[in-house]
């Protein structure tokens, strides 16, 4: 690859401030995914299950033009155990080409089954396929923390780490990682003998469902109309927190989504104060989101949401709760500042934390966290300060 190439990938990334995605793919799928133009993952149970609007989340997280670097699974295949790409992902209709699909036109296959359901579209995002053969490179910057958020690929899913099938990096990890991938002492090109992706037949299948409405027995696509849907059969408060979450990263992620504007302008008016004494806006502080980041790969929990300036300056942690916010949820989100504070001294830090209500005699010590109450009223969702701010 010319250095050319790699620069205007990178220079993309910056100008834009996108974001990468590592998405873990079985090793006898491989091929056919990357064939195809079609990554998917699965889920457990149908559309009521927790796990499900897990899986939808993750997907709300991508947005037009975001890289795909595939992790391939061990097996006896070239590239085996290694981070391909980079791939980006494609819009068909200025959105990103994100499905859930329950037919079987276009299998995603997981251990033989066609599982795949939640599902994105992605091209090449360059004339050639490369792959990271060196996964010591790829540790180091776990390491010295130029990459984190998540586990490696490898430790990912193993023992009692939470299984994922995506993780998201910021723009500035997404640099850090292409530059590893461009670099011929630590990576490779990979031959995939692949024409243009995704294929006329996946474009023009997935262009006629582009408008569908949401059913469980069908294709549709994931935009702000099944976020709606979502919100609207909903009771208030939601049957769970993770309802809420595609609708806070859809509108944090896509500033041209019919949720962006009131959302950005609620968490301005709530954030303003705070953020100001730090010169930063919360438009600015929002631009990068990671569902489910973890602070230490030596902790089992995760960050609900963590939002980020391109540069990674400023942090800020959203914990969304079911119901009241309690003192547990301030103390636990104290103890995740601290610890971020502790790795990332030079690092301005915030959280907020999001409930139906907050308990009268909860205790928040810090300046540095606010108290968020949301309401819900048809197919929006109000957010505001606090009273026991």
């Amino acid at each position: 690859m010319s250095s050319e190439e790699h620069n205007r990938i990178k220079e993309s990334v910056k100008k834009n401030s996108l974001q990468g995605h590592i998405c873990i793919q079985d090793a006898d799928a491989f091929d056919e995914t990357v064939k195809n133009g079609i990554y998917g993952f699965p889920h457990k149970g149908d559309s009521k299950r927790i796990s499900y609007f897990r899986s939808v989340s993750s997907l709300y997280n991508i947005g037009i033009g975001d890289l795909i670097f595939l992790y391939r699974k061990k097996g006896d295949y070239p590239g085996n155990q290694e981070i391909n790409g980079p791939f980006k992902v494609t819009s068909l209709y200025e959105e990103p080409d994100i499905f859930y699909d329950n037919t079987d036109t276009f299998e995603v296959l997981i251990k033989n089954e066609n599982r795949g359901r939640s599902r994105f579209l992605f091209e090449k995002a360059n004339s050639e396929i490369r792959s990271i053969t060196n996964n010591y490179k790829l540790i180091e910057k776990f390491e010295n923390r130029k990459i984190w958020g998540f586990r490696h690929p490898t430790v990912m899913n193993i023992g009692a780490a939470r299984k994922k099938s995506i993780a998201a990096l910021t723009t500035k990890q997404t640099i850090e990682l292409l530059d590893i991938l461009f670099d011929p002492d630590y990576s490779t090109s990979r031959d995939f003998s692949i024409g243009d992706i995704p294929s006329t037949d996946v474009k023009n299948y997935y262009k006629n469902k582009v408008h569908k409405n949401y059913s469980d027995d069908c294709t549709f696509p994931l935009t702000e109309r099944y976020i709606k849907h979502v919100i609207k059969s909903s009771k208030n408060p939601p049957c769970w927190e993770h309802k809420i979450y595609p609708y806070l990263i859809r509108g944090f992620k896509r500033r041209r989504s019919v949720l962006s504007s009131d959302l950005l302008k609620d968490f301005e008016k709530i954030n303003g104060e705070l953020l100001s004494e730090y010169g930063i806006k919360f438009n600015d502080i929002s631009k990068n989101v990671v569902q489910e980041a973890i602070a230490s790969t030596h902790l089992q929990e995760e960050m609900e949401i963590l939002l980020s300036d391109p540069s990674e300056n400023n942090l800020m942690i959203l914990e969304i709760k079911r119901g009241d916010i309690i003192q547990d949820s301030i103390d636990q989100t104290i103890n995740y500042i601290d610890l971020l504070k502790s790795i990332f001294p030079e690092k301005n830090i915030f959280a907020n934390i999001v409930g139906c209500g907050a308990e009268k005699d909860i205790n928040n010590p810090r300046n540095s966290i606010n108290l968020v109450e949301y309401i819900i009223k048809n197919e929006k969702i109000s957010f505001s300060l606090s009273k026991v701010n």
